[in-house]
């Protein structure tokens, strides 16, 4: 009887030990990858850091009216639509556009300058890219009943918790660990080396990343938004500890959209700029309008060139035109320029060329005038011509016996 008895207790001991590892478990695993970074074969990331687990509560963004708010107008630039200053007397836009020649790829963006003619800020416009798929990351996600959990999961709360959920704490639910962990995973494909802080804002789909920067006087930020299925984004430099530049940012973090882009946009807005009048062709209006143009179809040079030309018609655009000459030289040798602009800094092989350029264009201008054909008259006209110079002889030949 005491045998029995002890191999019961025994067996129990055994039974409430599994039980009690089956309890626990998780709850130690759990805390040893999210909080002491110690992976395993169900579940590991490289970037693992405080950084990813920790995330703050959503922030508020308070819009700022900036001076002549009616001054400003948007535009569509690829995925994005950017308010900008238009005949603004307190500040002026140029675009910022590189070219690399061996991804045969362009860098395009937009710097807003102050009266000063200081930068207060700068845009750099990104592609779109897909929603990360991680379901299929993880050996942990691919078991029946923890997809199921995740997949139940809306779409905007899990984009939201993304940037603000704290998962450090290990005293919650299984489902609330599975979804942790799945935070994790999405945070350490969206948050990379660069980032030092993130923030969600709050009444947006919108988070905001700062980043690393090696200009002490700006601080770089990397803005989110996720659309459907989507998410698309802009880079954001800003001139620090200007009331001015802070407002901008303010500005751009609520009031930029964003739509998706098509190549037929390029000649719709082309059209729009064509129906301007012609002293908001050639002034930054005018520019903006092609940039916005020419950024939904990149191989449309002619757009380029079209607001390099507009532009040397007008007035003190030399801070427009000296991006856009550096860019199309890079691009294709030449800088599309027919008129001499003066005060433009360029580098010494693109104003070689520019003058090059306006050279030949003088040299043409001279040989059509030369080889332009002398007018036929008309028979009536011809009789007049003769009437003409029968007059002035007699007159000069009056003129000469009257001397005499």
């Amino acid at each position: 009887m005491r045998l029995v008895l002890f191999s019961f207790l025994i067996f129990l001991t055994v039974i409430l030990g599994i039980g009690a590892y089956v309890l626990i478990s998780p709850y130690y695993y759990y805390n040893q990858i999210v909080n002491q970074g110690e992976m395993n074969n169900w579940f590991t990331i490289a970037n693992h850091s405080e950084f990813l687990v920790k995330a703050e509560p959503p922030i508020e963004i308070s819009k700022s009216e900036l001076v002549n708010e009616n001054l400003w107008k948007k535009f569509h630039f690829k995925t994005v639509t950017v308010p900008l200053p238009v005949k603004n007397p307190f500040y002026f836009v140029a675009p910022v556009m590189k070219y690399n020649s061996e991804l045969k790829s362009s860098d395009f963006g937009l710097s807003i300058f102050n009266a000063k003619d200081e930068i207060l800020g700068q845009l750099y416009f990104l592609p779109k890219f897909s929603f990360p798929n991680v379901l299929n990351s993880q050996k942990i996600f691919e078991l029946p009943v923890v997809r199921q959990h995740l997949t139940q999961k809306k779409y905007n709360n899990i984009w939201k918790d993304i940037f603000s959920k704290d998962i450090s704490q290990w005293e919650i639910s299984y489902g609330e660990m599975i979804y942790n962990l799945y935070l994790l995973e999405l945070r350490s494909k969206l948050i990379n080396k660069r980032v030092f802080k993130y923030n969600y804002i709050s009444n947006t789909n919108r988070a905001i990343f700062q980043l690393e920067y090696k200009d002490k006087d700006y601080k770089s930020y990397l803005v989110l938004n996720k659309r459907g299925s989507y998410i698309y984004s802009f880079i954001m430099n800003i001139k620090v500890e200007n009331a001015e530049a802070e407002k901008i940012k303010n500005k751009m973090l609520l009031e930029i959209d964003f739509l998706d882009t098509t190549e037929s946009l390029a000649d719709i807005i082309y059209q729009e700029f064509r129906s301007l009048p012609f002293a908001r062709q050639i002034d930054h209006e005018g520019m903006l309008y092609l940039l916005s143009a020419w950024s939904h179809n990149e191989n449309r040079l002619e757009i380029l060139s079209s607001a390099i030309q507009f532009l040397e018609r007008g007035r003190e655009n030399q801070r427009q035109l000296e991006p856009l000459y550096e860019y199309v030289f890079a691009r294709v040798g030449r800088t599309f320029s027919r008129r001499k602009v003066g005060g433009v800094k360029l580098k010494p092989e693109v104003l070689l060329k520019l003058n090059i350029e306006l050279e030949e264009a003088a040299l043409k201008t001279m040989i059509k005038e030369e080889k332009k054909p002398e007018k036929r008259l008309s028979i009536k006209e011809q009789y007049e011509k003769i009437i003409q110079e029968t007059k002035r002889r007699l007159w000069d030949q009056k003129n000469k016996i009257r001397m005499n």
